[in-house]
Order: structure tokens, then C-alpha cells, then sequence
């Protein structure tokens, strides 16, 4: 069952984003391309993945170091609005009871939530989009670990 944000929250978050020096390089010009999702696991659905922590995205899984150490992450802002439990290897976030936006990417008239998450218990750790717009890399972060 899906979500609304607890008091305080809204409907836009910073959150983090691991990315090796390639992968970076190519969102920062082009913006967050959803077709490459899997690359590190599809288990709460087949999008673009943010975590709220930056540690989480610091793992070297996610952010992959350089020949000189170098990792690489991304600050962004992520529209996350209303969600769901993410569901493994899914194209698109659950479908929302009480409406909310048509997806035009699936030719029905099911209304579906705006994007999905690890889990709804709490306020998430990692949140999942399925609409490339919907994430700005607002500034880029470089580190050794």
C-alpha cells in the first residue's frame, strides 16, 4: 500500500546517487536515462535509483572509483511525490487506489503512484523514479574513499 510524506516532508527530496566517472559524465549533459537500469539490480522496480544517505550511495558497488581512487556521486533533487513498495523488475511504480496521475507509458487507464521505494514502514532509505525528468543533478560530489 502506498504513502503520503509525513508532516515536514514534501513532495520534492535531496537525495544521492552513485555513478562511475563515464556514467556521470553522461547525466550531467544529458540528464538520468532509465534505459540503463539493472545495471547494479532492479529489485524495487526497473528506474533510477536514490538513496536518502550519502553513505549508501558512497558503497564502491554504486559509485565506482577511477584508476586514481577517485569516486564519484551525485546531490540531486528528486521529485518523489507519492509512493509505493517498489516491486522486483517493474516497469513502472504500483498502482495508485485513489488515482493520481495517468502513466501515458501504458495504454490503459490505470493511475499509478509517482514512484516506489525499498519500503513504507518509515520514512525510506532508497527511493526508485521511472520518469527520467523527474531527478535534477544538482551537484556533483568527489571523494576517496
Amino acid at each position: 500500500e502506498g504513502r503520503s510524506w509525513p508532516e515536514g516532508y514534501g513532495l520534492e527530496q535531496r537525495l544521492f546517487t552513485g555513478a562511475d566517472k563515464y556514467s556521470l559524465a553522461s547525466i550531467c549533459s544529458g540528464g538520468f536515462n532509465r534505459s540503463f537500469a539493472g545495471k547494479n539490480a532492479c529489485l524495487f522496480g526497473k528506474g533510477t535509483y536514490f538513496a536518502r544517505d550519502a553513505s549508501y550511495s558512497a558503497c564502491p558497488q554504486y559509485s565506482a572509483p577511477d584508476a586514481e581512487g577517485v569516486q564519484r556521486m551525485l546531490m540531486c533533487k528528486v521529485l518523489t511525490g507519492e509512493f509505493c513498495l517498489g516491486a522486483k523488475d517493474s516497469p513502472v511504480p504500483g498502482p495508485d487506489p485513489r488515482g493520481g496521475k495517468p502513466n501515458y507509458r501504458i495504454p490503459s487507464q490505470q493511475l499509478y503512484y509517482d514512484s516506489s521505494c525499498g519500503q513504507t514502514e518509515h520514512l525510506p532509505i532508497l527511493w526508485v523514479t521511472f520518469n527520467d525528468a523527474q531527478a535534477y543533478p544538482e551537484y556533483q560530489v568527489e571523494f576517496n574513499a
